[in-house]
């Protein structure tokens, strides 16, 4: 394995207090680098099943539609061409307006981190593993287990930036409808959380986030 920069030990005289002026040594992990696939997907079900699910799931959203509940959200999809009717949360769309807009996604694309050194490719043959986000519970050998919380969320950041093999960070603290453990009681309106937690997420990492909006 190959070592980042390990950190010397402090040499010279005793100090008058145990562990005084030292720190930790670096995990012995190889540098951080991008990873690819070198073997061929496994193909679990055959291009026309695939083709099938499509053909239906243009179906369900042309004849059944969805429930979009939010006011702009459906302003947005009628501008772009979507069925909307007013006073209807119901949202249809046209099979021609999905085709459209599936040509337009890019089979890959990167995801830019803040440090450019760990940008991360996606899509194609590229693989990237990201810590596990939103857990509602956590816990260690000192406290035990717990509800999510602010503070084990920033940690849990912490000790993934210490990790090469870690591509992506990301996820938000879970406690069921309870806020506080994402935003300090500031009287934020609860929408608001998850702009609160990118802040977080921003400031403790530099590589790309991967998020859930919960």
């Amino acid at each position: 394995m190959i070592a980042d920069q390990p950190i010397p030990k402090a040499r010279g005289r005793r100090r008058s207090r145990r562990g005084e002026g030292m720190q930790a040594p670096a995990i012995m992990q190889r540098p951080f680098a991008q990873l690819t696939r070198p073997y061929p997907a496994v193909e679990r079900i055959s291009d026309d099943q695939i083709e099938h699910i499509h053909h239906a799931s243009l179906e369900l959203l042309s004849k059944t539609g969805l429930d979009v509940l939010h006011e702009d959200a459906r302003a947005i999809m009628k501008m772009a061409g979507a069925d909307v009717k007013e006073g209807d949360v119901r949202v249809r769309f046209d099979p021609d307006l999905i085709n459209g807009a599936i040509e337009t996604v890019p089979s890959e694309f990167t995801l830019h981190a803040r440090n450019e050194k760990h940008n991360v490719n996606m899509g194609g043959d590229n693989v990237a593993f990201a810590m596990m986000a939103s857990a509602p519970n956590c816990s260690d050998i000192d406290n035990g287990r717990r509800a999510g919380n602010q503070k084990d969320f920033q940690n849990f950041l912490r000790l993934a930036q210490t990790h090469n093999i870690l591509h992506m960070t990301g996820g938000v603290p879970r406690r069921a409808r309870r806020y506080s453990c994402v935003c300090p009681p500031s009287g934020l309106y609860p929408r608001l959380h998850h702009i609160y937690r990118q802040g977080i997420l921003h400031l403790l990492a530099w590589r790309g986030t991967c998020c859930r909006c919960d």
